[in-house]
């Protein structure tokens, strides 16, 4: 059985979050990633960096050219420049696949420089890769690796960062079970890797409503780069990866271990922990009651605990935003404004009223229900009912 950090690292992938693991050398790291990739149906490739130069990664400027045929004769005519990308990006430009960055500790700041556009924009070259690539990146400690050093405070903050860990029961069970080649190398079976849940996306919203809840509580927490530099290298508090920690809590939400170990991988173990303390103590309602019965919302008198459960509200109904639906959120929030000052709710409400962006069909509230809120509405451009 996978430990949880290894589950961790399966359901992290696929999310399409990049995922950086770092261990011990000798651990099978890059043999286990080879499997995840046909376990779950998708090519891999492994690339190592470090053993090229940045053109190989970023492409290298090349003049492109059309045939022209003027006066009997066939010329080539330059159109543009652009950058060439490598055979394994044509491979992963076409279907779904695992892009597995080996020994990332060992690139120097040029190549690092570079495997920033292809890790964050699933680009080499001119020369897309499929949006769908999952990306995952092995090391060994710094202080191990040649030449190896910390990853950059910009490359590390792109990723989500669960630490290696073979456990001696999972090394033990692949071994007995594996097939032994004749140059006494063992042919391990595929471990069973976890897939997510369908809908695991539709469950985003929920959890970025909450990290958006404690972010009005603990605003100090949600941006903090460290400052020593030997700590830029791995997890740290920023705006994206938060929105990867809320990834992270939708696609792990019934494994609450893993959940954990997914969003201190994101924001780092301080966060992370004050986070998950602050979530457990909300006593959050059923929102879908609320919806069915807004009048039975009873509002604490904590302020953050007040939005929290607006804004878990908001997300209940952008799961899926029927006409009901929609017109309860507002009457809950309507009956918010008798319990709570009014510019809590004014919070939520601008959340709500995006949702007629992305579904135009929805009708507009009553006017009695909108008053509490026409002049934050008005202030964003939000059409209101005459």
């Amino acid at each position: 059985m996978l430990s949880p950090k290894m589950r961790a690292i399966a359901l992290g992938l696929q999310t399409g979050v990049p995922i950086h693991s770092e261990g011990m050398p000798g651990e099978a790291k890059t043999s286990w990633a080879k499997q995840i990739g046909p376990a779950l149906g998708r090519e891999v490739v492994v690339l190592t960096p470090s053993i090229y130069e940045p053109t190989d990664i970023g492409g290298y400027v090349a003049v492109k050219y059309r045939i022209s045929a003027q006066e009997g004769a066939w010329d080539a005519v330059p159109v543009g420049v652009g950058l060439t990308g490598q055979w394994w990006a044509e491979l992963l430009s076409r279907e779904p696949g695992v892009l597995v960055v080996d020994e990332i500790r060992t690139l120097s700041r040029s190549l690092q420089a570079v495997s920033l556009r292809l890790i964050f924009e699933l680009r080499a070259g001119d020369t897309p890769l499929h949006p769908d690539t999952w990306i995952l990146a092995l090391s060994n400690p710094a202080n191990m690796s040649p030449d190896g050093r910390e990853l950059s405070a910009p490359l590390a903050n792109r990723f989500c960062h669960v630490p290696w860990d073979m456990s001696l029961d999972t090394w033990g069970q692949a071994g007995i079970t594996a097939k032994w080649d004749v140059g006494g190398r063992p042919v391990f079976g595929a471990p069973i890797f976890p897939v997510a849940s369908g809908g695991w996306r539709n469950r985003i919203p929920g959890h970025f409503a909450q990290i958006f809840a404690f972010s009005k509580a603990r605003p100090a927490v949600m941006r903090v780069v460290p400052k020593e530099s030997g700590k830029q290298g791995g997890p740290f508090p920023t705006l994206r990866t938060w929105t990867y920690g809320a990834m992270m809590l939708a696609v792990a939400e019934h494994d609450e271990e893993v959940s954990s170990i997914l969003l201190a991988g994101c924001v780092g173990p301080g966060p992370a922990l004050e986070y998950l303390g602050w979530r457990q103590g909300q006593d959050l309602p059923d929102f879908q009651k609320l919806l069915e019965n807004p009048r039975s919302l009873k509002l604490p008198k904590e302020g953050d605990r007040q939005l929290a459960i607006l804004l878990g509200v908001v997300s209940e109904v952008a799961q899926n935003p029927t006409a009901e639906r929609w017109q309860a959120g507002w009457e809950v929030l309507f009956e918010a404004t008798r319990q709570a000052p009014k510019d809590v709710a004014a919070v939520a409400a601008k959340s709500l009223a995006t949702l007629r962006d992305a579904h135009p069909s929805l009708p507009f509230v009553s006017k009695k229900i909108m008053t509490p809120f026409i002049d934050v509405l008005r202030a964003i451009g939000v059409p209101l009912p005459e």
